[in-house]
């Protein structure tokens, strides 16, 4: 190969590496930023820049946001430069004022724009101390010096809640709370606090991490941000599974009126567990855990070696805290089928009823739960799939709006469709028909559903659906033209058998888009490690296999950096093995009950080999070269 070939291999690799290849792909990223229960907008790029959008379902509008090229002439103006009105210096807006006008940030300085007659006015950014605001915009919760302060919004007056926090055992701040706030001091931002506020904006429920006994870890930052040349020592708390001493988490209920701080008796979790507001640190949801009346709170528990899960009801007034529901296994258990996304299961009927995600039959389903006894009653959800994320419960009409995959036959079993059904028991209703992965998104009311969906070969389009699953409107359908003008090809979804000779496992095959069927090619098979999640793309332009976040950059990683090293000459193969999430209990104890297999390398040596036998691939495996007999070319 000469040179010119091995550097326009390695251009075209670049070409694909995912933050340039996503540039070429327009229309396609929805993501609804909620307004009220029900309306809602986002930011889109398009082949002529970003645009902001706003929708209303009810109204089966769909709209600019508002006047780009006017907007931009008036922020122009007023930094003395010019704006282009399809890349605005800001990605995030804020309605106020009955959504008569919005807000935003640009050069530390806060903007309104009333949406009436475009008058522009600005005012100095306050801060970000990280403040959690009340319900009723009366108060905001800050973490200071370990402890907890009330600023009240009206005056800016602010008063410690708590006075007794102090290093490593500080008040609404995580476990490794101090790796916590080193991480956001390095990426220039503050966290909220871990807590929730109470409905009714008297209460807050907090946690208090014990790690003053836990030992250190050190990170080194070799670039400093000050271009220094010494490396920086960055020191915090890390218990290891070994070490004698390990955190010990406790929640707190903080009145704010009296400032009395009330332990709860939910016991103590010791060891790696984590809150259950950790996750909304990375745009997760936070499972909502005060009741309507703001008299009762349900905190859930997970056991150091997540094998016991349990939840508990708690009377705001004293602490005072009763198990409502326990489950245990001798493999870990999660609340989700996806461990680390947010908990499936919701109090219902007033406190009496409590639906309960569990895998004891086999398969992750919803029970319906005497909230009183604990015990399970019957089954909401039926079928041999998979629930994976309850989305919305309507009591009122006798409804749980959930996504799950694998119960439609004759179709891809990770496609994930949403699906209601009702809370005593009765029928389930598909309400996402078209045979694609769908990516759904129930607005805060539970009125309607935005959906994204699409597979590998079709293009992803997003819809607004009412809650019986009827499309109102079209909202986007994606442009990927500029990749096909590059050649690309979707990589190819296939099914092979796993190291059992039995087991079902997918995976998809990358082409480089000068692939030759007459030549060979070496295989490179992409390997995740770890069972928490699948690499397998299931629809274009990133893969599913985790929640999205705020933004989907590692879902773009894993799509797109199997075909920038497609381009460097190989086929390329992601598969995912036993062990991996979103299937039966069975395949996903394979990982629970053997951690050292817990990439499913088995798998991908069963699944390569056969995949090979019936198509002319060069297999490259360690050391050793195999020429498989072939049929007549890849397909």
């Amino acid at each position: 190969m000469s040179m010119r070939d091995i550097t326009e291999r390695y251009n075209s690799a670049q070409r694909f590496l995912p933050g340039n290849a996503i540039q070429r792909v327009y229309n396609w990223f929805v993501r609804p930023q909620w307004i009220d229960g029900q309306r809602f907008w986002y930011r889109l790029r398009t082949r002529r820049g970003h645009e902001f959008i706003y929708v209303d379902p009810d109204r089966l509008e769909r709209r600019l946001a508002f006047d780009h090229e006017r907007l931009a002439a008036l922020l122009g103006a007023a930094l003395t430069q010019a704006v282009d009105p399809y890349a605005l210096p800001f990605a995030s807006i804020r309605y106020m004022d009955g959504n008569s006008a919005i807000e935003f940030d640009v050069d530390e300085l806060t903007w309104t724009c009333s949406l009436d007659d475009y008058v522009l006015t600005s005012r100095r950014t306050e801060s970000d101390d990280g403040s959690l605001v009340s319900p009723d915009g009366r108060w905001a919760v800050f973490v200071e010096t370990n402890n907890l302060w009330l600023r009240n919004m009206a005056s800016g007056e602010c008063t410690p809640l708590t006075q007794d926090g102090v290093d490593y055992f500080a008040y609404g701040l995580e476990q490794g709370g101090s790796m916590t706030s080193l991480t956001d001091a390095l990426a220039g931002k503050r966290l909220p606090p871990a807590a929730q506020w109470s409905p009714d904006s008297r209460c807050l429920l907090t946690i208090r991490v014990d790690e003053r006994q836990v030992p250190l870890m050190h990170l080194l930052q070799s670039v400093p941000p000050d271009g220094a040349f010494r490396p920086m020592l960055h020191s915090y708390k890390l218990a290891m599974a070994s070490d004698e001493h390990q955190p010990i988490l406790t929640y707190w209920i903080i009145d704010v009126f009296t400032g009395r701080a009330i332990p709860t008796q939910v016991p103590q979790q010791r060891g790696a567990g984590k809150s259950l507001f950790y996750w909304g640190q990375f745009d997760m949801q936070v499972p909502r855990v005060w009741s309507e009346d703001s008299r009762r709170l349900y905190v859930h528990t997970v056991s150091a070696d997540q094998r016991q899960l349990a939840l508990y009801e708690v009377e705001a007034a004293t602490g005072i805290a009763r198990q409502v529901i326990a489950e245990e296994s001798d493999t870990p258990i999660y609340f989700n089928t996806f461990r680390f996304d947010n908990p499936n299961y919701r109090v219902i009927d007033n406190g009496r009823g409590l639906l309960w995600f569990s895998e004891r039959s086999g398969w992750a389903q919803l029970y319906h739960a005497d909230a009183q006894t604990g015990e399970l009653q019957y089954a909401i959800s039926h079928g041999e799939g998979v629930v994976r994320d309850i989305l919305a419960v309507d009591e009122a009409s006798g409804w749980v709006y959930f996504t799950a995959s694998g119960l439609e036959r004759g179709r891809d079993r990770y496609f994930r469709h949403l699906y209601r059904a009702r809370l005593d028991g009765g029928r389930q209703e598909l309400l996402t028909p078209e045979n694609a992965e769908h990516l759904v998104t129930a607005s805060p009311n539970g009125s309607f559903f935005v959906d994204s969906f699409g597979r590998l070969d079709t293009p992803l389009r997003t819809v607004v659906r009412d809650s019986e699953g009827r499309v109102l409107f079209m909202l986007e359908d994606s442009d990927a033209a500029d990749l096909v003008e590059l050649r690309w090809r979707p990589p190819e979804p296939f099914t092979a058998r796993a190291r059992d000779g039995v087991t079902e496992v997918h995976g998809a095959l990358y082409y480089p888009t000068d692939f030759n069927p007459e030549l060979r090619y070496p295989v490179v098979d992409m390997i995740y490690g770890g069972s928490q999640l699948t690499v397998t793309p299931k629809l274009f332009p990133l893969t599913t296999g985790s929640p999205l976040g705020s933004f989907p950059e590692n879902q773009l990683e894993d799509f797109w950096a199997p075909q920038a090293m497609a381009e460097l000459g190989f086929l390329v193969i992601v598969i995912d093995g036993m062990g991996t999430p979103y299937r039966d209990r069975a395949f996903h104890e394979a990982a629970l009950r053997e951690s050292g297999n817990a990439g499913g390398a088995a798998d991908h040596i069963s699944a390569i080999t056969e995949l090979a036998a019936a198509r002319p691939i060069w297999i490259s495996i360690g050391w050793v070269s195999v020429v498989i007999p072939v049929e007549e070319r890849i397909r």
